[in-house]
């Protein structure tokens, strides 16, 4: 049985912001991700990264976001990381994940 995060996790910024999860022995982190228009503006776009550890030059997620982006599943392999991290870039950028699980 993996370890579930009750509660939604809003990570917001005025150029970045980040969250990082501890992934200990854990083989997948899944969820789902989606941008929280509370406090995005409505024409602001930015990028949703999340890397392994400290390899920011690595990024397993590298995808572009905006206020309409709906709700999106997330399933990554973090194999032998210690570490995932998702790190929002962008103007006013705020991110939801939820129904996060790491998964043996």
């Amino acid at each position: 049985m993996g370890t579930t995060y009750d509660k939604a996790v809003v990570i917001n910024g005025v150029d970045s912001a980040y969250v990082r999860y501890n992934v200990g022995d854990f083989s997948r982190f899944t969820g789902t991700y989606s941008a929280d228009s509370s406090w995005a503006l409505s024409n602001n776009e930015y990028s949703l990264l999340a890397y392994l550890d400290d390899r920011e030059d690595e990024p397993c997620i590298n995808i572009k976001m905006s206020r309409s982006t709906v709700e999106t599943p997330l399933d990554i392999d973090v194999g032998n990381a210690q570490f995932i991290t998702f790190k929002l870039e962008g103007y006013h950028c705020s991110l939801v994940l939820s129904d996060c699980e790491l998964v043996p």
